[in-house]
């Protein structure tokens, strides 16, 4: 539909600012589980996402393939107006100040009580940030690119390399990282997913490839699995509860 690449790149500026249903759902998790089982329950949410992953690229690629690709946007809008609503209507509040009191949540304040309660909070979150932006980048710029332009694969070999990873990310967090967050605490963890990632990483900058590629599904899915879930657990723990979805 958008007549430029311009104008692409603007629309995906509200989709950034809207598009935040993982988020809001850790924080419902966050507010209502504590300890190990708060890392399971996040992971269980990535693995919920990964199934949705899993199945919107090989979706997207064939919907498109018939639909065109301005077809294909429709209907994914399509979608998020009809889960809107029911979304606004089943979930419910779970912030404990807010049920408390009913007052709003203000960014200042919030900021205020987190550095507060941990001063180097916000620093450990601006760490944390970091391989989050090699994450989108990598998935929304570099594998693109590497598929599409460099090796010249398809749009349905791009989308099942990104359901592959999906598929491959979901099963590590419903299976995987649950036995790891029992046994070994977050910080390790963090480290098995940075090195996980950083291999793969380094596979695909040195044989970038169709067979580079396929290697390098299984320790990209562990890597953005751990980095998709722990860093939200991890982080809460270090504060009250009354701040912990914030």
């Amino acid at each position: 539909i958008a007549p430029s690449a311009a104008v692409l790149l603007l629309s995906r500026l509200p989709v950034g600012l809207a598009k935040q249903t993982v988020t809001v759902a850790r924080t419902a998790v966050a507010d209502v589980t504590s300890g190990h089982m708060r890392s399971t329950a996040i992971a269980w949410i990535t693995a919920a996402a990964g199934v949705g992953y899993s199945i919107g690229p090989l979706a997207g690629a064939l919907v498109g393939d018939r639909l065109g690709e301005g077809g294909a946007a429709l209907v994914a809008a399509g979608l998020f107006v009809i889960l809107l609503p029911v979304v606004a209507l089943l979930l419910p509040e779970t912030s404990p100040k807010r049920c408390e009191s009913g007052t709003s949540w203000n960014l200042r304040s919030r900021c205020a009580a987190l550095r507060k309660h941990d001063p180097q909070f916000l620093h450990a979150l601006v760490v944390m940030l970091l391989p989050e932006i090699s994450i989108i980048v990598f998935s929304t710029t570099v594998l693109s690119a590497l598929v599409v332009r460099d090796l010249n694969g398809s749009k349905l070999w791009l989308g099942s390399v990104n359901a592959a990873m999906a598929l491959g990310n979901c099963l590590v967090s419903a299976i995987l990282l649950p036995i790891l967050t029992t046994r070994i605490d977050d910080l390790h963890v963090l480290g098995f997913g940075y090195v996980a990632y950083g291999t793969a990483s380094a596979l695909l900058s040195v044989y970038p490839s169709n067979s580079a590629i396929m290697v390098s599904v299984l320790p990209f899915s562990l890597g953005v699995a751990v980095l998709r879930s722990t860093p939200a657990a991890f982080l809460s723990r270090r504060l009250p509860p009354h701040v912990q979805g914030d």
